[in-house]
């Protein structure tokens, strides 16, 4: 049986995209589905009258790595769904069995595993175990909690939500601005992720996002995630 900390020492690399990848990149709907897509996610209050409508965001991945981080006081984890696990561990070479028992630890939400979290080289803190020098060594393929930073709900909450977040991001304030529609479409991927229990890649969740068929209880519990007050720069 292979040990954790000998693996864990020479992980395998997949290869991954350019540094100006942006992880939140918009993916192409399906032809003629994006109409509906975006009635569907104006659906909500809370999408219709969001900030971020008439104050477009920039944002764009530095690769710097220190989303991947966390210090001793940041509980922070990242989910990955049973088919996230099958396509890291082919990628990876690896059977998903053992991929789970080396790379993953069990987590709070059922439906899902966590990436496993190793302590930093300066030992300032823990870091992503994929994580070499400031760089996903998975990247193709990283799951879709971290296809969606930094446009998660309770950063989008208010501009000020989200501005506060450079602290931990350096690429909000960069590049490009992001159409509206699209940054509502990588906040409610989450919501399609859990609800439907892992049931979908982050492609598969975008597809059914933007065919306009996404189900009431995922739109209620986007409305109510996004609405909540704000929260402190610190919590992810």
């Amino acid at each position: 049986t292979l040990t954790l900390t000998l693996t864990l020492a020479t992980p395998p690399t997949i290869q991954y995209p350019s540094q100006n990848a942006n992880p939140g990149e918009p993916l192409s709907p399906a032809p003629g589905s994006s109409r509906r897509g975006a009635a569907a996610m104006k659906a909500t209050r809370a999408a219709r009258t969001a900030w971020y409508r008439s104050e477009a965001p920039r944002f764009s991945c530095t690769m710097c790595g220190r989303c991947c981080r966390r210090d001793w006081s940041n509980e922070g984890t990242v989910l990955i769904n049973v088919k996230e696990v099958g396509v890291l561990a082919k990628g990876l070479g690896l059977p998903e069995p053992t991929f789970r028992e080396l790379y993953t630890v069990a987590g709070e939400v059922p439906s899902h595993r966590e990436l496993r979290f190793v302590d930093t080289p300066d030992g300032t803190g823990q870091q992503c175990v994929f994580l070499e020098g400031t760089k996903c060594s998975v990247h193709e393929h990283r799951p879709t909690q971290c296809r969606t930073y930094p446009y998660w709900p309770h950063k989008l909450a208010t501009r000020e939500t989200f501005d506060a977040e450079v602290a931990r991001c350096e690429g909000i304030g960069r590049g490009a601005r992001m159409d509206a529609d699209d940054i509502t479409a990588q906040s409610i991927v989450q919501y399609v992720d859990i609800d439907s229990g892992g049931a979908f890649t982050y492609q598969e969740a975008m597809d059914l996002i933007h065919s306009g068929e996404l189900s009431p209880e995922v739109l209620k519990d986007f409305e109510g995630e996004i609405a909540k007050p704000d929260k402190p720069a610190a919590e992810s």
